[in-house]
């Protein structure tokens, strides 16, 4: 899909319980997370800032990512592009671990999309053709310092997105603020 194709919403509220872009009904008031809704619904929207809100923990902006982009980001924090984690995942198949570990063309990708459950893709893909889903927006957090945590939420969807060509996955950023030195 052409980000030119893409109709944004002029603002982004907790009011909207779906948005259609041309192709994928989203539901962009919240996330599959209960803990990441709660801190949605206890936080305001930054005035003239659409998409953005804050609250006591985090700040909170709903963004529009290339869904290459976002699955980089989740093989980054499953680690699929790490070696121990190639080794960790020989530990739990029945693989040669000399001929897996070696292996010129081990592509992280494709790990990645190898450890993921056929069936949610192929039912979420189901749906979004089928115009009979509402898909909730992914989710990337990052911590106090600035860095991207290990926790994101969206995986199978982005493997859905990118099977079907569609080149666009609404994300909730959450980004810690630094605790208090009054706590």
């Amino acid at each position: 899909m052409d980000e030119q194709n893409v109709v944004y919403p002029d603002a982004i509220s907790k009011e909207y319980t779906a948005y259609f872009d041309g192709i994928v009904t989203w539901d962009l008031t919240g996330t599959t997370d209960p803990f990441y809704n709660n801190v949605l619904r206890e936080s305001f929207p930054v005035r003239g800032d659409p998409g953005k809100f804050d609250g006591d923990r985090f700040h909170c902006e709903l963004v529009w990512m290339p869904v290459d982009k976002y699955i980089d980001y989740q093989i980054s924090i499953l680690r699929y592009d790490d070696p121990a984690r190639r080794a960790y995942d020989v530990a739990l198949s029945n693989c040669d671990p000399e001929d897996f570990l070696d292996d010129p063309d081990y592509d992280p990708f494709e790990a990645f999309v190898l450890s993921a459950d056929c069936d949610i893709i192929e039912s979420l893909i189901s749906g979004i053709t089928g115009k009979s889903s509402v898909i909730p927006a992914g989710i990337l957090v990052y911590g106090e310092e600035g860095l991207l945590t290990d926790y994101q939420e969206g995986r199978h969807r982005s493997i859905a997105l990118h099977d079907l060509g569609i080149g666009l996955i609404a994300v909730w950023i959450f980004e810690s603020h630094p605790r208090s030195e009054s706590l």
